[in-house]
């Protein structure tokens, strides 16, 4: 800026407006000194300081739109059309078309012209009903482009055609012609992109990418934004609304993937670190792949017949039972009275089987690339087991604590390895056993959702928030918990036996709030288990987990414990591959897990 160019000062100008909304109070006392410079360089310097100017204070439209005239940029006309209907100028077409024409026509000599300003033009001209030659020219020119306008030239030309509602295109334009002026709005981008989703879906639009790009990009314009969005939660399901401040990804799950994936991508970027202070995930998966590489080539076999522990199933039967349904008998019997059933051998309802390819080799090739989570089961107790139950005060780090929590509920240390190596872990390490735990299907690609057939949860009511897939390489048990949403539990190797109990049984389960800790896994090893350091979210606080350690055995239990637990009345399920499990909203499990000869159990949870 100190050389006093021109171009220099347009181009920091540009860069200013282009983030304006995130700039802290210095930077934007500097936006207002720039744009007095930019109105001193005059010409095409002009444009960049109406967008300015717009992007500071956006009541004062009329001075942007007088500026963007006396501009000498390309694409001035356009623009300065888009601009002038913004601020409530119903004739800005017919006053520019000449103006328009003659960029239109430099843009057919080669002069590239954003696909965006010509797809919102050409919408614009069309509806005005004014220049149906013009706009369909600005279309056609738009569609020849890449990116967003290209997609965006399509949907308003199929709108035309009667192909996709008028009104979908109409809030497309409308989000698109405000961030032309205000590009870092957000709550805007984020609406666009949803709408820009389901316009390329309705289409079944080759440049579906093109939305599912923006969407991925979005992390990186608005870090703030897209964390929200990233965790699971109703969120997902909302409708973005920009003016009403109301952040979601209308339930769609292709977008879901994008903003973890964008999310993903940004993290990269920032080396976020894993379990410890000097690792990061992809460095945990490069120490997995290793280990793959270092162990038997020959598979363990696996697939014994084991025992549930004693405290696994409630010891007073519920009358319901685990009644088996049909397709046709799930709504009236199971979910219109949310109660548990069974639907056996009925998998194929609702995803996709690839014969002649087992489920396992279905997905890795689907996904065999793709990051996940495992965790290290303990092996401690009278069964493996996800979870341990111990009293507060046997910690070491007891002291660290701010209150005097009875209880601590201690989760397995976890390992990041790409989905291939964790089957092969589970295939063939000797020692040290692994659960892969709720890889979000949206994380593992388009085409792994490709797989979900959404046709019969729609038709049941049933809208699906966050499926994924979860595997055990042995033997596991998962204590008493509750789950917020309903779900379908789809088993696709091994078996699972679950013990469930209606809420009104919480008493009997001893929910309290608990320490909600884990290890750190300091390293993993070819020829041993993994070696864990010390516990880590000390201060981490949850109730969702029963304290009534159901892997342990009875003698271990407290007596009181034992005496309310005698009292609860439960049903027990059991299911094997392609057998689909309904469990209803905030109904208390209990899951003991077999795998197969393979070693593997996986499931799918909807």
């Amino acid at each position: 800026l100190e050389s006093n160019a021109c171009e220099t000062i347009e181009a920091v100008g540009r860069l200013l407006f282009r983030h304006y909304q995130h700039l802290p109070a210095s930077a934007r006392q500097m936006a207002e000194g720039l744009e007095k410079r930019l109105r001193d360089c005059g010409g095409a310097a002009l444009e960049a300081a109406a967008v300015l100017l717009l992007a500071r204070d956006g009541s004062k439209a009329q001075e942007a739109v007088q500026l963007m005239a006396a501009s000498k940029a390309q694409s001035t006309a356009l623009r300065l059309t888009l601009a002038r209907h913004s601020n409530g100028d119903k004739n800005a077409v017919a006053g520019l078309v000449a103006s328009a024409k003659q960029e239109l026509s430099s843009s057919k000599d080669g002069h590239r012209i954003d696909a965006r300003l010509l797809s919102m033009f050409g919408f614009l001209a069309a509806v005005s009903g004014q220049e149906s030659e013009l706009a369909m020219s600005a279309l056609a020119a738009a569609q020849s482009g890449q990116g967003r306008g290209a997609l965006e030239a399509t949907l308003y030309s199929a709108s035309m055609k009667g192909l996709i509602p008028f009104p979908l295109c109409q809030k497309i334009f409308l989000l698109e012609r405000d961030l032309l002026f205000q590009p870092s709005s957000c709550l805007h981008r984020l609406e666009l992109a949803v709408l820009l989703q389901q316009g390329a879906k309705a289409l079944q639009e080759p440049s579906f990418a093109a939305s599912m790009a923006f969407l991925a990009q979005l992390p990186l314009d608005c870090p703030g934004l897209a964390s929200e969005l990233f965790g699971m939660g109703v969120a997902w399901l909302e409708s973005p609304n920009a003016k009403a401040g109301i952040k979601g990804l209308a339930g769609d799950l292709h977008a879901v993937s994008a903003i973890r994936k964008g999310i993903r991508a940004a993290n990269y970027a920032l080396s976020t670190r894993g379990n410890s202070s000097n690792r990061t995930h992809h460095e945990e998966v490069a120490r997995a792949a290793k280990i793959i590489a270092a162990l038997p080539k020959l598979p363990r076999r696996c697939g014994k017949k084991s025992s549930p522990p004693p405290l696994l199933r409630a010891p007073q039967e519920d009358p319901w039972g685990c009644p088996e349904v049909t397709k046709e008998e799930f709504f009236q019997k199971c979910l219109a009275q949310s109660k548990p059933c069974v639907l056996r051998q009925s998998a194929d309802l609702l995803i996709e089987f690839a014969a002649p390819l087992e489920p396992l080799e279905h997905w890795l090739r689907l996904a065999g690339n793709a990051t996940v989570r495992v965790s290290f089961p303990y092996a401690s107790q009278a069964v493996p087991s996800l979870n341990r139950i111990i009293k507060t005060e046997t910690l070491a780090a007891q002291e660290a604590l701010a209150d005097r929590t009875s209880w601590t509920l201690l989760r397995p240390g976890s390992w990041h390895m790409r989905f291939v190596d964790a089957v092969a872990w589970a295939q063939r390490h000797p020692s040290q056993e692994i659960y892969m735990n709720q890889a979000m299907v949206a994380d593992l690609g388009s085409e792994a959702l490709n797989q979900l057939k959404l046709n019969m949860t729609k038709s049941n009511g049933l809208t699906l928030v966050s499926p994924s897939l979860w595997m055990s390489s042995g033997v596991v048990t998962t204590g008493y918990h509750v789950d917020g949403p309903e779900n379908l539990l789809v088993q696709l190797t091994g078996t699972k036996e679950i013990s469930l109990l209606k809420p009104s049984e919480e008493s009997k389960l001893q929910y309290q709030e608990v320490v909600d800790a884990e290890p750190h896994v300091d390293d993993v090893f070819a020829d041993g288990p993994a070696a864990l350091g010390d516990l880590k979210h000390l201060e981490r606080r949850s109730r969702g987990h029963s304290v009534l350690d159901v892997a342990a055995a009875p003698s271990a239990v407290p007596e009181d414990f034992l005496q309310m637990y005698q009292k609860a009345e439960g049903m027990s399920c059991t299911i094997h591959p392609r057998d689909v499990l309904y469990i209803p909203s905030s109904w208390h499990h209990a899951v003991f897990t077999t795998p197969d000869e393979s070693c593997t159990a996986l499931s799918l949870n909807l």
